[in-house]
């Protein structure tokens, strides 16, 4: 006996579509589950040292040390935070080490690779690029500033401009603020949900989180 079933084809053929469809669904929902719960990815020593190239770097200095204040020495892998700067170049926060410091008190043969001869608002400043060192094995020293009960500006409370900052998550660029900046700042306790950290320690805070958290922009 013959079975005529010419409505097969077209069955089968919408059939696939659905199932195609469906399959391509379940593709980007997996996608965009793991865009938002990859880790911030740090930006390699090359990418930071990249910024200080060109004639148009100038760095902007946003935490400098004390002059009049030298270091001790702390030991040959560990660095004193005394000599600890923060600059901005190109819009971007970057830790560094004020060379002359770290020469006052006693640190010397670091890693010539490290080395920044950093254009500046306050004119020439030799110093090292804190990611490179810390790549290279030295590390930073723990113990910076004593823990404060205060909890900082509440919500409501204007964000430092200082502190903005761009750092890269899922291969995206994403605006943010620097975590020890806004401590360094007085900004504490501020929402979990809105802090994001990279492989290296560092942390960040999520601009468009914090906003929404009740912190204003600074104008």
């Amino acid at each position: 006996m013959i079975v005529h079933a010419s409505g097969f084809g077209a069955v089968t053929q919408k059939t696939s579509r659905r199932l195609f469809g469906l399959l391509a669904a379940a593709v980007i929902a997996l996608a965009g589950l793991s865009a938002t719960t990859a880790p911030a990815r740090s930006d390699t020593t090359d990418d930071l040292l990249r910024l200080f190239l060109g004639i148009a770097a100038v760095a902007v200095i946003v935490n400098a040390i004390d002059d009049d204040h030298t270091p001790r020495y702390i030991g040959e892998w560990t660095l004193p935070s005394g000599c600890q700067e923060t600059v901005r170049v190109r819009g971007r926060l970057v830790q560094t080490y004020n060379a002359r410091c770290l020469e006052r008190a006693g640190y010397y043969r670091l890693p010539q690779r490290c080395r920044l001869s950093m254009r500046t608002n306050r004119g020439h400043r030799p110093s090292y690029l804190a990611q490179c060192l810390y790549d290279a094995g030295y590390r930073a020293e723990r113990h910076v500033r004593p823990v404060r009960p205060e909890p900082g500006p509440v919500r409501g409370a204007v964000l430092p401009r200082g502190c903005e900052m761009i750092y890269r998550q899922s291969g995206r660029r994403v605006e943010g603020y620097d975590g020890q900046c806004l401590e360094n700042r007085g900004f504490y306790r501020l929402p979990r949900q809105c802090r994001v950290s990279d492989r290296q320690g560092n942390h960040y805070y999520n601009a468009r989180c914090l906003l929404d958290s009740g912190y204003r922009r600074a104008r």
